[in-house]
């Protein structure tokens, strides 16, 4: 305690010394808060780019081309496995060395359809949600279903699904293909 009186009686000695050591507590006090300023700012930038990681990740789309091939039932369908939204920039169908934005448009004429979907590009969908390209479903009792079914399986055997697909962030993913070889091997 005495040692601080004796400080306090040099400095009120001396004005100038007093003055110098306050100018120095100022501008060290002053380096400080910009010291502390600076990280908290490094903090907050390499937060918010963990957060962004996060966020992209955590809404990331996963396509699938899922099929059935039944006696009675033939089924193409384009799914969302991911946890978040599927915007489809083009849904692309490679037939016998051709191209075409549906896959309805590979398939036989004449062929009454129980459901199918025409040009999805643009389209979005939700986390486990579908969109069925073809379907075609025998009616009860009906006769020669075989025969469209057949034709139907031959023209699914011979095409290749590649989806272009983005998240709602933009983010660039690689292509989804899918052969649908798989239907030939009903045709024997």
């Amino acid at each position: 305690m005495e040692q601080l009186t004796e400080l306090f009686v040099i400095l009120e000695k001396n004005q100038s010394l007093a003055s110098a050591a306050a100018a120095m507590t100022s501008a060290a006090a002053a380096i400080l808060a910009l010291v502390i300023s600076a990280a908290a700012v490094i903090a907050t930038i390499v937060s918010t780019r963990q957060q962004r990681t996060h966020n992209i990740l955590s809404v990331k789309p996963i396509p699938e081309v899922a099929v059935a091939d039944f006696d009675d039932c033939l089924r193409v369908k384009l799914r969302n496995h991911g946890s978040g939204p599927l915007l489809i920039k083009a849904l692309t169908v490679n037939f016998l060395g051709s191209s075409y934005d549906a896959l309805i448009d590979c398939m036989p004429d004449n062929i009454a359809w129980a459901n199918f979907a025409g040009k999805v590009n643009g389209r979005s969908l939700l986390p486990g949600n579908e969109i069925t390209l073809v379907e075609l479903t025998a009616l009860q009792n009906e006769p020669n279903f075989s025969i469209p079914r057949d034709l139907v399986r031959n023209a699914l055997s011979h095409s290749e699904i590649v989806v272009e697909y983005s998240d709602i962030y933009g983010s660039e993913f690689p292509a989804y293909g899918k052969s649908l070889d798989w239907f030939r091997r009903n045709l024997e």
